[in-house]
Parts: structure tokens; sequence; C-alpha cells
């Protein structure tokens, strides 16, 4: 099952979260939903039929105001959480309808913003609790037919001039915790298939320097402007995302990009194929992080060896290859236009491996 959620106005504007439920046809008989018994060869899927997952019309009916604020569904697709206002105070209300029996659950969520984040399990959700100057200040945990008073908190920010929210992150196996203030920001992790761990702080705030966190599997992609005013884009481990860790993917310097390195995998053969720094930022490290990338990245593809072709008459690049691990198997004659020879040079898995292990 999909869900789709269609923008919500304001007021009593036509306010609905849709549903999308296949229509299927088997031979002789009449359109009607689809049955999870019925094998693809017996039936022939026709359309889709829009029906309601909320419908904010009817949740307005009576109501002097009403916005529907928005709403996720579980991962299962079973459950949906919702959040309205029917006040116009921007203090919302969490609600959960339970899409497969049509019905809405009994629990509620007074005080809170839109954020809602569910568990791994679907069993529960992360919500914003505000305090009564309307600041957000609590990530909390809410597990289906368990009254708000036995929520557990799992995050706080008791500084006034500091705002919370939370968002899953793309691939669903965590959910950001974004603390902000007027120059500075932090994020933390919250395993969603353990919700109830502390959650893990990437790096901690320090007055000019913002973030952004983004999950890519074994790795996050962090945006920021640390040592760069118009940001760049750092790596950091999944397990151990902390400053300390963080790498350039994109190396920039003074609002400039500073680099860059092209490389490839052929047939498990890793190939850095040309790097360039622009004059002004060499020997600065910038050559350093961009070819440790690289071997990170190729070593994850599984390849066995690593090469780059360099020219004899260069012994600062050669010296450069060196320092990183790369020895010269050979050379290759008249490699370049004009007849000048390369050295080809190659560094093995193992100590690719090793190298970015130390660096």
């Amino acid at each position: 099952m999909q869900l789709t959620a269609h923008a919500a106005g304001c007021d009593r504007a036509a306010q609905r979260l849709h549903q999308r439920k296949p229509l299927i046809r088997a031979p002789g008989e009449e359109l009607r939903p689809v049955d999870t018994d019925v094998g693809i060869g017996e039936a022939l899927v026709l359309a889709l039929d829009t029906t309601f997952a909320i419908d904010g019309d009817a949740r307005a009916e009576g109501k002097a105001f009403f916005h529907l604020a928005g709403g996720r569904h579980s991962p299962d697709h079973a459950k949906f959480a919702w959040s309205s206002d029917d006040l116009g105070s921007e203090i919302l209300t969490i609600a959960v309808r339970d899409l497969e029996r049509q019905r809405d659950l009994a629990d509620r969520i007074r005080g809170a913003t839109g954020d809602v984040v569910w568990t791994g399990d679907s069993t529960a959700f992360l919500y914003v609790e505000q305090d009564e100057n309307h600041r957000p200040r609590r990530v909390m945990l809410h597990r289906l037919e368990t009254g708000q008073g036995d929520d557990v908190e799992v995050f706080v920010e008791d500084d006034p001039a500091w705002f919370i929210g939370i968002e899953p992150t793309r691939l669903g196996a965590t959910a950001i915790i974004s603390v902000h203030g007027h120059d500075a920001s932090e994020a933390l992790v919250v395993d969603l298939d353990h919700p109830m761990a502390a959650p893990r702080l990437v790096a901690p705030r320090r007055p000019g320097i913002r973030y952004e966190v983004m999950d890519h599997g074994d790795r996050f992609f962090i945006r920021t402007n640390a040592g760069a005013p118009d940001f760049k884009i750092v790596i950091a481990p999944r397990e151990a995302p902390q400053e300390a860790n963080w790498r350039d993917f994109v190396a920039e310097r003074d609002g400039q990009i500073a680099g860059f390195l092209l490389s490839a995998n052929w047939e498990q053969v890793g190939h850095i194929i040309t790097i360039d720094v622009l004059e002004q930022f060499r020997r600065l490290g910038a050559g350093s992080a961009l070819v440790r990338e690289s071997e990170a990245r190729l070593v994850r593809q599984g390849v066995t060896t690593i090469e780059i072709e360099t020219a004899v008459n260069n012994p600062a690049a050669i010296a450069f290859w060196n320092k990183h691990g790369y020895i010269s198997r050979g050379i290759l004659k008249n490699y370049y236009p004009g007849g000048l020879s390369a050295y080809a040079m190659i560094k093995s898995l193992s100590t690719a491996a090793s190298g970015n292990a130390r660096s």
C-alpha cells in the first residue's frame, strides 16, 4: 500500500491525505480492490482508486478553524500518524489511523510540533514536544495504545535559545535530531531499531559552525561551513561520525573548489585517472584528502588493486604517490602525447585498506 500526502491548506480549505489502492479484475468479474490472496496470474491490475487516509473536510466539520498539518505512514504501511490544529494556536495534536481496519486509534499526543518519525517495528513513534512557551524542547517516544503520560524522553534541549526538530533519514534506519540556534547547529543520530538508546552526537555545537547530516548507509554525508564559509560536503563513517573523522568529499577552500580526482573501477581493478589541485591550495592536504576518499570508495567496491600513471619527469608527483603507498611496477614508454613515458604505479588492496584505516 502506498500513501501520498497532498498539500494541506489552512482553515477549512479542502484538505485530504490520500491512500492509493489498486483495483483488479479477474476474468469475468467486476472491478474490486486488490485481494492479497489473488495471484498475479489470476488478476489484471486495471486502475488506481483514490481513497482518503485522512479526510480533512470531514474532520473540520463543525469547527471554526481546522488545519491538517501533515502525516507519515508507518514502515509496515498499516498505520498513519497525522497532526492537526483546530485552535489556530500552532500547537498540534498527533493522532493515529489504522489503515487496514479504517479506524482511529485512541492515541492522542497534544502539545506537539508536526514532526513524527516511526520506529523500525511500526509499534511506536518519536515526536517533538513543545513547552509552555511554544518552544520545541523535547523529543519523546510514544508507544501505541499507551497514554501520553507514559511517553519516554529521548532528548531534551533546556537552553531557550536553541530549537529542535526530528526527521527520518532517506534510508529509514535512523532519524536525525537537529538542534539549531542563531548561528550554529548540531545533530544527533537515533537508531530507529533501538530508539531507547542514547542518541549519538555527531559534532558538538560551536559558535558559527553549522552542519546537516544525510545518511548513506555505511557513512554520513555532511554539509558544513566548518573551514568553508560557503559550505562544503564531507563524509564520516557511520559508526564514528565525530568531526575528527570528517573527510572532504569535495575539496574546498575559501569558497572555491580546490581540486578534483577522477577514478574508475575496471573489472575490480581501481584506476585513478587524473587528479588536480589548484596551485594556491597545494601542500594544504587537499590532494591527500581526495586520494583517501577515492581509495575508500574503490575498496568498498571490492577492487583488488589500484593503479595510477605519472610522468617520469615529474618528481613531485612521484613523491606524492610514493607517500601514499604506490610503487612503480615499470615504465610505459611513449605513454603521453609527444612521446613522454610514464611510471605505472600500483597499490595493493590490503595496503589501501590499512592506509585508509590510519588516515
